[in-house]
């Protein structure tokens, strides 16, 4: 799974250049890339974390926290989104409990795949309004930053 907006690769340094270099084994459709940085904020749906289809190309799209993996996952001004912040937060409970996901397609088939990827909730409301305690419980890390003046 490759998105050109999120994934840039790395380029990889040759040492020397020669008739004698050896290509490697590797599969040329895998290379490395930097770590993702996605950045949702008041845009975000439900529907923005599963699978979409598009029939036309006959085509899935993966959504953000998959396109996240190994990287970070930013939502922005958390309680703010189309939807709940509990909608989001038991969408994701699971997942963020046994770091795998669950996706469905089209024909109601699922499929596992890792969430690896690191969650950032931002927003500026008080946590309790956020969710409850047993989610709040789940969230590793939080941090109150105050206004510098």
């Amino acid at each position: 799974m490759f998105d050109p907006i999120y994934h840039h690769p790395i380029e990889e340094q040759q040492d020397t250049l020669s008739a004698f270099t050896i290509e490697s084994g590797a599969d040329g459709r895998w290379f490395k890339t930097r770590r993702p940085f996605i950045v949702s904020g008041g845009e975000l749906d439900l529907k923005m974390l599963d699978l979409s289809y598009n029939p036309v190309s006959r085509f899935y799209e993966a959504p953000f926290q998959l396109k996240a993996n190994n990287g970070i996952y930013l939502i922005d001004d958390f309680g703010r989104q189309k939807v709940t912040p509990a909608g989001v937060l038991n969408r994701w409970i699971v997942p963020m409990e046994r770091r795998i996901d669950f996706l469905t397609f089209t024909n109601g088939a699922k499929m596992t795949v890792p969430f690896e990827c690191f969650l950032i909730f931002s927003s500026n409301l008080k946590p309790s309004s956020l969710g409850d305690e047993a989610f709040l419980r789940r969230i590793q890390y939080n941090m109150l930053l105050k206004s510098p003046r």
